[in-house]
């Protein structure tokens, strides 16, 4: 059941991108909090998994030219969106899953093309990194 974490995690990364950033921002944090916490029976487990809140805090940020982390990176858009990884997988990594430090750099680094469905963008790079984020966050859980 845990497995539906992926396309969840994925299609509010990607909807969160298109259209109500809302989705990606608050979406995937408490989707993963509520995955972790209905899994887990011990309380100190429960208190660890608030961890994934810090999802909110970093998605908001984003990484486009005018963010914050841009303006730190000086504009290097390969750069800005390495450390954007590096920060998403800081809740990971307090749940004692290091994959994230270099998968997420990696993911965000992929620039990639897309198509039209109606009026919005299936972007693969949204895919990728969205996608790869659930994963990680699956084998977190």
């Amino acid at each position: 059941m845990n497995i539906l974490i992926i396309p969840i995690i994925t299609a509010l990364g990607m909807l969160g991108g298109q259209k109500i950033k809302a989705f990606k921002r608050f979406g995937i944090p408490t989707v993963s909090l509520a995955f972790k916490v209905f899994k887990e029976s011990s309380k100190k487990e429960k208190k660890k998994s608030l961890w994934f809140l810090l999802y909110g805090l970093f998605l908001s940020m984003g990484y486009g030219e005018s963010s914050f982390i841009a303006k730190i990176c000086r504009g290097a858009d390969r750069v800005t969106r390495i450390v954007y990884g590096l920060l998403l997988s800081i809740p990971l990594c307090f749940l004692d899953n290091f994959w994230g430090i270099l998968f997420l750099p990696l993911a965000f680094s992929i620039r990639a093309g897309g198509f039209k469905i109606g009026k919005y963008d299936w972007l693969w790079e949204d895919f990728i990194r969205y996608g790869t984020l659930g994963t990680l966050i699956y084998f977190t859980l």
